[in-house]
């Protein structure tokens, strides 16, 4: 099954990412789907 909406926000611990391209390759490493950096708008760093 193809993806075809578009992810607009990642969600990720602030102290693992300082920034999307960091959070991208987090992805990249674990999942076989790779969301395309232009269609990733934000990304939101919770404190825990």
């Amino acid at each position: 099954m193809k993806h075809q909406q578009r992810i607009k926000v990642i969600a990720c611990n602030w102290k693992m990412y300082k920034n999307k391209p960091e959070a991208l390759n987090f992805i990249k490493k674990v999942n076989f789907f790779v969301p395309n950096p232009k269609e990733v708008e934000t990304i939101i760093f919770a404190q825990s």
